[in-house]
């Protein structure tokens, strides 16, 4: 519940520090677009900012929600999950004054999501095989008790 009241916090009431858009609002609606810009801005922390933290800000989802729904469990389920909660957050963001809509966003924060629930699989692979490999180490030495 945690990681969705950030995603919306950052997303539809985020801290706007700077000028304001001076110049409009622009929506991008052609994948790749604005990632594209961002890559080529003389300044490392404008795509550092929004690629990596369009990714990282979602993978707190895609972790979550295989740990706490068991119909979750497979990285196209929580993939669907990710970007129907960032499509209905991008969405949203075509009707509020000071936000823009950006496929881009979508891509990125899809990706965070399956991102997050691949950390978690890795982690519960390792953690599966050091309690197998204690496992056999107790009962080399003797012992059952786990």
């Amino acid at each position: 519940m945690a990681s969705v009241l950030w995603i919306i916090k950052m997303t539809i009431f985020p801290l706007e520090i700077g000028v304001p858009h001076k110049y409009g609002i622009n929506h991008n609606f052609t994948p790749f677009t604005s990632m594209q810009s961002m890559l080529n801005h003389s300044y490392f922390m404008v795509p550092l900012r929004n690629i990596v933290g369009n990714i990282i800000l979602f993978m707190p989802l895609g972790f979550v929600l295989s740990l706490k729904y068991g119909r979750l469990k497979s990285v196209k389920r929580v993939g669907i999950v990710g970007l129907l909660s960032s499509l209905f957050i991008e969405v949203s963001q075509l009707f509020l004054p000071i936000r823009a809509f950006d496929i881009d966003d979508i891509i990125l924060n899809t990706l965070g999501a399956i991102l997050g629930y691949l950390v978690l699989k890795t982690f519960e692979k390792i953690s599966y095989k050091i309690k197998g490999n204690n496992k056999d180490a107790l009962r080399q030495h003797g012992t059952n008790e786990i």
